[in-house]
This record gives C-alpha cells, structure tokens and sequence, in this order.
C-alpha cells in the first residue's frame, strides 16, 4: 500500500453526523452518569471536546493554556506523516489552525465520528490522552491570555471580563496585566467555582473540570513541562514513529519574570483554589517549573 493510500485510509470521507445522531452517541453515557454533569447538554459537551482520527485508535482531551496545541500539531503528524506547517494568523489568538482539524475533516469530535455510537464504549477502545501543566503556571499564562485580549480590544472573553469587575472588583483601566490584577483574577477563578462554575471558561478553570479523570480515565497524561516525554510515550503505545523534525511548542506567551505575581499570598491562593489539579496530577505548590 502507498503512502497516499494510507493517508487516504485516515482521512473522513463522509460529512459531519446531523445533530440527532450525535445525541444519541452520547445517551447511553447520559443514562449511565445522569448526575455526573449539570444537565444533559453539558456532559454532552465533555464528550463533543474530545478529538479522535478516523481509526479511533486514540482520544485526546484537551486542556487549555496547557499545550493542546502543540499535542494536536503532533497528533496530526503522527497520523499524516507531515508536519502542520499552514497557519492562520489571528492578532490576538496566534496561530489557530490546529482549531480546523475538525473543520478539515482530519480529526472528529468524538460523538461526530460515523462509527461511534456510544461514545463510553468507543472511548474505552482507544488510547485515552490529555495534557496538564503546573497549576501556578498556568494560572498566571491565563491571566496574561485574558488581559491580552483587554489590550487587543478583541471580543474573546468579553463576559468574563465583565465578570471579573462585578465579582472581584477588577479594574481594567488600571490593573490590566499587573500583580494587583493577578490576585484578583484569581479571586474571580474562585467565585466563579462557588456559583458553579456556570460561566467559567476552560482557559481558566481547574484542570480536573476540564479533564474529569474519572471519567476520561486517561492512560498518558502529557505534562506541559516535558511534552517529549509525552510524545514518545505515545508513539510507543501506539507502536508507532516519532514524526521527524522538530515539534516545536505552538503559541507560546513571551517568556517575564514571575516573581513579582506568584508572591506568598497568589501562591497560598493557587494552592487553594487549584487544591484537586495538585493532588490528581502530582505536581508540588512550592516547586514551579517552566515559568512562561
């Protein structure tokens, strides 16, 4: 078989399922968890999240402000033997050309694929994937990601930002990006976990929300800190070849000194409020790495 043939092999030929059929991927899990989720369209939700090729072979589960891009650019190139290189320019957000793989018909959302329909049972059969980062490192890059979008004047996040002045008194016309503003965003983060998390964006809230490790039950979870680790982790599960060339992170935030924003007292809050990110992924409060 050629390489073209193989590639054809795994790319979706047919269009996207109609609404109904993904529900109903996605109702025996419904029926199985019916208080997992708040209601029926967010567990519906979890599962649309996750990415899958067209040979189920693997589920990836991404996890914003935690390299997800740079672990779908991989994906893709495990599964087509090319590096990503199109890109799409967005002033604010980078590059976001790994949010077309789906688009494109290269990757589905898992109640999307054809062949799936029970989406518990499918994801049972592939190689569960996901990526974490330090919960400190993360919270300030999402900080950082938020305030960018203020100072780009873009409509990304817009109803956070409004919710960051009602709920934590936030002033976007003198904190914006300072260590002020940090430790009430991180206020907003966890007022926002009190009410429910209802408006709580994916950016910014624990990783065990996003993930829900009880229920993807992933069986390699990239740390954002090594992500080699994590890609070679997979190609040996998936008994597969590291692609070529390198796999540079993707939409990384200029490198600044974080000592003037994770203080004693953001610490003490980020160990608060990020308390199940540590104890699920291991990492320590009082040792942070990779600073970005």
């Amino acid at each position: 078989m050629t390489t073209a043939s193989r590639t054809m092999q795994n790319v979706f030929a047919a269009p996207l399922r109609d609404h109904a059929a993904q529900r109903a991927a996605t109702e025996a899990a419904f029926q199985a968890q019916p208080e997992t989720f708040a209601n029926r369209n967010r567990l519906h939700q979890f599962y649309l999240s996750m990415f899958v090729p067209r040979s189920l072979s693997w589920a990836f589960k991404p996890n914003s402000k935690a390299g997800s891009s740079s672990a779908l650019a991989f994906l893709f190139a495990l599964e087509f033997g090319q590096a990503l290189t199109a890109a799409v320019a967005n002033p604010f957000e980078g590059d976001t050309i790994t949010h077309r793989l789906t688009d494109a018909r290269l990757f589905a959302r898992l109640p999307e694929h054809p062949d799936v329909t029970d989406v518990q049972a499918s994801l049972g059969q592939c190689l569960r994937l996901t990526t974490v980062r330090h919960p400190a490192t993360r919270a300030l890059s999402g900080y950082r990601y938020i305030c960018r979008a203020e100072q780009a004047g873009a409509e990304a996040f817009v109803h956070h930002r409004l919710r960051m002045t009602a709920l934590a008194g936030f002033d976007w016309s003198r904190e914006t990006g300072t260590p002020v503003g940090f430790l009430r965003f991180l206020d907003w983060v966890a007022a926002e976990e009190a009410l429910g998390g209802w408006m709580a964006d994916a950016h910014f809230r624990p990783q065990c929300t996003n993930i829900r490790p009880e229920i993807l039950r992933p069986d390699i979870i990239g740390r954002l800190e090594d992500m080699g680790a994590f890609y070679r982790a997979v190609c040996d599960r998936l008994g597969r070849t590291l692609p070529e060339g390198a796999l540079p992170p993707r939409n990384r935030q200029p490198k600044i000194d974080p000592a003037p924003f994770l203080t004693v007292q953001a610490r003490a809050r980020i160990a608060e409020i990020f308390s199940a990110d540590f104890a699920a992924f291991g990492y320590d409060p009082d040792q942070i790495e990779d600073i970005a």
